[in-house]
């Protein structure tokens, strides 16, 4: 009896990545580094690397104890 895989879907490539946290983030989700990196099938390391490019790009991220996750203090745009 063959055993039933599940079939995993391509990585996401990182401009793609870097793309799709920003929208999360601004959709008001809140979404951590856990969550994000199961979204979007990488590490929190490699989530962590993101949010630290988005400060260096100007963004104003900032994280909410109380909610667990991240939020952009102000509007911004890349």
């Amino acid at each position: 009896m063959k055993r039933k895989t599940k079939k995993e879907s391509p990585p996401v490539d990182p401009v793609r990545r870097f793309l799709l946290i920003i929208n999360e983030i601004r959709a008001g989700n809140f979404p951590n580094k856990v969550t994000l990196a199961e979204q979007l099938r990488c590490t929190t390391r490699t989530v962590q690397h993101y949010t630290v490019l988005l400060r260096e790009l100007g963004a104003p991220l900032e994280f909410d104890r109380d909610r667990n996750g991240f939020y952009f203090s102000k509007e911004w745009r890349l």
